[in-house]
């Protein structure tokens, strides 16, 4: 069992690592909401336990963990923002999803509905004009889906992702869906290796896939709109015995080196947000 640890930098020079109260064996994610982060993660030691949150402000430390209803899962929930409200989606609940909402006065995380889904790994879901976007791969598959809605109430069909025109985009791991520059991109780990990104403008255009670095890690990233740029921070990389932030930045056209930030003891998939201009980042410790 390891401790979830954090880093927080203006200028996104991980170098300030401290320790929350929060433990994990697995990855976790991240999102903002007004004037608040918000850290899920799955509790305790092995692949399942009980899902839980911790959360802060720009001016108070990360606090106790706080369980999402009684839910176990074996995989990191997604969470977003959307119609100004903070939810989570918990894949691999018995078969299928559970959307939790937040409750702004009790600061609880309520059921909104299940999804007859069995996602596996955790899904991820990017907004663009006013409609949600929910990226996700089922158990026992490694189809990339996706399928959208207005209102959380009504939902397209769920479709295959093309990597071009007759191909599927395939993965094992979580992909990671973010909206930049008026797209959104869409990075995933295939399954022959290597990363690639899909643009989509959200209705019926996407661009073929390409592959975004020859590095190789065994996690997928984070991904944040940082000081006017995007960041993809990786932990994990393979062929090393360190536990370094690799973090990289995209300007909508080319990828930069990577920013390598050294004994943090990062390990799994870590999770990302943006709070009054600071680049928070939390992830598992290293073993």
């Amino acid at each position: 069992m390891h401790k979830i640890w954090a880093s927080l930098s203006p200028h996104g020079i991980l170098d300030n690592t401290y320790s929350t109260s929060a433990v994990t064996d697995g990855s976790c994610r991240v999102a903002s909401h007004k004037g608040t982060l918000y850290c899920v993660y799955i509790d305790g030691p092995g692949s399942s336990g009980p899902v839980k949150f911790i959360s802060r402000t720009a001016i108070s430390d990360w606090g106790e963990p706080k369980a999402i209803g009684e839910l176990h899962s074996n995989f990191a929930p997604g969470i977003f923002v959307f119609s100004e409200r903070l939810h989570v989606l918990v894949p691999g609940v018995y078969g299928r999803a559970a959307l939790m909402t937040l409750n702004p006065a009790s600061g609880q995380f309520e059921l909104s509905y299940w999804l007859d889904m069995d996602i596996s790994e955790s899904p991820s879901a990017a907004v663009l004009d006013g409609r949600l976007h929910l990226f996700f791969k089922l158990r026992d598959s490694s189809n990339l889906q996706y399928r959208s809605t207005l209102d959380l109430d009504i939902w397209t069909k769920a479709v295959y992702v093309k990597s071009d025109r007759t191909n599927t985009a395939r993965t094992h791991v979580s992909p990671l869906a973010i909206t930049y520059q008026g797209l959104i991109h869409l990075i995933y780990k295939d399954v022959s290796g290597g990363f690639f990104l899909i643009k989509f403008d959200g209705d019926e255009h996407w661009t073929r896939s390409r592959r975004l670095f020859e590095e190789s890690f065994h996690h997928s990233p984070a991904g944040v709109v940082h000081n006017g740029l995007l960041k993809l921070l990786f932990s994990d990389k393979q062929g090393t015995p360190y536990y370094d932030i690799h973090q990289y930045a995209y300007d909508g056209n080319v990828l930069g080196p990577a920013t390598v930030s050294t004994n943090v003891g990062a390990a799994k998939s870590m999770g990302a947000a943006v709070l009054d201009g600071v680049l928070h980042v939390l992830y598992r410790g290293q073993p």
